[in-house]
This record gives C-alpha cells, structure tokens and sequence, in this order.
C-alpha cells in the first residue's frame, strides 16, 4: 500500500485586492456603479451590522440582436495555481458568519436588453446584525443566456465583478490553514488546502514536496505569489513523474 502525507509550506502573506474579469469577443459590457466603494472597477465596502449597501451594474448590449442574460452572486473560490477564481462550483466551506448570497436582498436572476442598448440593474446588500467579523470574497455573475444557433458548439460569454465586503473590521490574525489526506489520482497527488479564516490574503510563495520513504525529494512545485480567497479550499495537485511502489511517503 502507497501511504502519502504531503509537506507544505506556505509563507509571506499580505493583504491583496481583487482584481476585474472580462471576456474577450462577448460583445458586451458590464460596468460596475461603485460610487462610495474604495475601488472603481470592482465593488469593495467596510460595512458596520444591521446597515445596507446599494450595488448597481450596467450592462451594455452591444450585439445586433436582443440578448438575455443570466445573473447570480458567487462566493470566490481559488485555483489550483493559486489564482482567485469567480466562477460558479467554486469550493468554499461555512462558518457562523452570513455568506454573500445571502445578504443580497431579492436578487434579480435575468434581464433582457435590446440591441445596441444597455440596462442598469440595481439590489441591495444587508449586512445582518450580528457579531461576526471578516470578509467576503465572491462576484456579481453575468452570462449571457442560451441563444439558438445552427453551430454545434456554443460560447456562453461571461464577465464577474468582484465583490469584496469586510463587516465590522478587518481580521489581522494569521489564516488557520489545513491540508486533507494526500491521494494519487493516476500520476499526479492531490488534496485540499483549506482556510478556515474569513480573510482574503495574497503574495503567497507556496512550496509543496512529495519525499520518498527514503528522503528523496521525487516531485516539487513553488507558487509564487498565490492568492487564497476567505474560507476557500484550494485543490493542489502535485504531478509525479515517477512511479511510486508500496510504502510512505511524505
């Protein structure tokens, strides 16, 4: 039997902003109204309990057609490379503190805009009135809907504004960090890197080390400035060239 535990180290955290995503050739916008936000191109907010926070994007059509577009708030996940990610099935785990999805009041889930126009769709963040302090990482999701096409394939465009929210205070204690049992998925050992801290942080230089029963360092990989969303998991995944035999491994 093949035992793995894996060796990781992570260090240097800094604080780290979120950054905008686009899609090439969508042939549409969306523009953030972040008037009160501490950034432009994205939404970012300190919010005391029991207050609210309007958000609003505009999205601009700029097809010759009528298009409609599928919209939905997503907690953030992060890559296996480190790289904050906005995309729906990201993996994230709970904690006692309110999830992003759940303080957006009636979200409006679809809107329909004409040709060569734009449309600005407005909700409201409420922050609930509770104890909890930290930070919420995710994005306002717009994709354009299924359009009926004679091509065999079809590209869904999508664009993610980034919502960063601290309620009441930015954590400054360092990120409780854990790793799952290692497994080996054909020839490369994955697992999973958890934060169980509700702090965004970046600038991580991350070394992990598969070592063999007998010391021998038989797979490496160093990520250099890698980011970790707050009470994200993170899937690592670690090829190994060679074959391992029976035994522990490290």
């Amino acid at each position: 039997m093949t035992r793995l535990r894996l060796l990781l180290l992570a260090f240097c955290l800094f604080c780290f902003a979120p950054s905008r995503v686009h899609a090439a050739g969508s042939e549409f916008t969306v523009i953030p109204d972040a008037t009160g936000s501490q950034a432009t191109s994205y939404f970012q907010y300190e919010l005391k309990p029991n207050t609210s926070q309007k958000l609003a994007v505009t999205i601009q059509n700029m097809a010759d057609h009528p298009r409609k577009f599928a919209l939905q708030f997503l907690s953030a996940g992060v890559s296996a490379n480190g790289q904050l990610l906005y995309t729906p099935a990201d993996k994230v785990i709970t904690d006692d503190g309110p999830s992003l999805q759940d303080m957006i009041q009636q979200p409006q889930t679809s809107v329909t805009i004409p040709a060569r126009s734009s449309k600005t769709v407005v909700t409201t963040l409420n922050v609930p009135n509770t104890s909890w302090a930290g930070e919420r990482l995710g994005s306002w999701y717009v994709q354009v809907a299924s359009e009926k096409s004679s091509a065999a394939i079809q590209n869904r465009f999508a664009m993610a504004i980034p919502v960063h929210l601290t309620i009441a205070h930015a954590l400054t204690e360092k990120p409780n960090l854990t790793l799952s049992q290692p497994k080996l998925d054909q020839s490369t050992v994955v697992a999973n890197l958890t934060n169980h801290t509700p702090r965004l942080f970046g600038h991580i230089t991350q070394t992990t080390r598969l070592y063999s029963p007998d010391r021998k360092v038989l797979a490496k990989q160093v990520l250099n400035n890698a980011q970790m969303a707050p009470s994200a998991i993170m899937g690592l995944q670690l090829p190994v060239k060679k074959t391992l035999t029976p035994g522990t491994y490290t």
